[in-house]
């Protein structure tokens, strides 16, 4: 398939996905829970059992949070009651989970090259570039930091328990935050910074050969 049909294809499927899961089914849990099952399925395929593996763990310590808040409403039956908050909790959590997953792959799947090749302006295409290098730095940087973690003395000391691991991955997401938003200032001056050369050297080409 050609990398303009790819890429096309792979946003009117998110959309599609966003559209369907997030508006229209949102609040119907069985259409969101069947919608997790098929996206970790497909995950399985695409990323194989490992990786899926370790993106669960990471999501785990969060989704345990949020069934933890609902299941602490659900049972003090506060505001609209207990089937409320089950229902919040299953859809919400469902929603979370399989739209994460499923980003993931649509991103997996386009290539530096099929945007290089995307008929679109470089001033808006820089933006895809840059997303797809920063989706390719953050995938392989939580990890890392997880392992850095490890060698905090406070982190040490840390009670090994939900709220412990809560807080350590709430830790760990905002050294990813401040990771990703130097990465992508230092990347997108090193993109606009190419650009310009490259504008300026077919200049001077242009130039010479008139």
């Amino acid at each position: 398939m050609k990398p303009v049909y790819r890429i096309a294809l792979s946003l009117v499927i998110l959309l599609a996905f966003i559209v369907l899961f997030c508006f229209v089914w949102l609040e119907n849990s069985a259409y969101q829970v069947i919608g997790l099952c098929l996206v970790t399925c497909y995950s399985v395929f695409f990323f194989g059992v490992r990786k899926l593996l370790r993106e669960l763990r990471i999501l785990a310590p969060f989704m345990l949070f949020l069934v933890a808040i609902y299941g602490m409403f659900a049972l003090l039956n506060i505001g609209e009651g207990t089937a409320y908050w089950l229902h919040y909790g299953i859809t919400r959590s469902a929603l979370l989970v399989s739209t994460l997953l499923f980003m993931q792959i649509i991103i997996a799947q386009i290539d530096i090259d099929d945007i290089l090749n995307f008929p679109l302006h470089i001033s808006k295409l820089k933006y895809l570039i840059l997303g797809k290098l920063l989706f390719m730095e953050i995938s392989g940087s939580y990890s890392q930091l997880c392992v850095f973690m490890q060698f905090i003395p406070t982190q040490q000391c840390e009670k090994r328990n939900l709220l412990g691991r809560v807080r350590k991955s709430i830790t760990v997401l905002l050294a990813l935050l401040i990771f990703t938003i130097r990465e992508a200032t230092e990347k997108g001056e090193m993109i606009d910074a190419r650009i310009s050369h490259c504008y300026n050297a077919r200049v001077k080409t242009r130039q010479k050969r008139s």
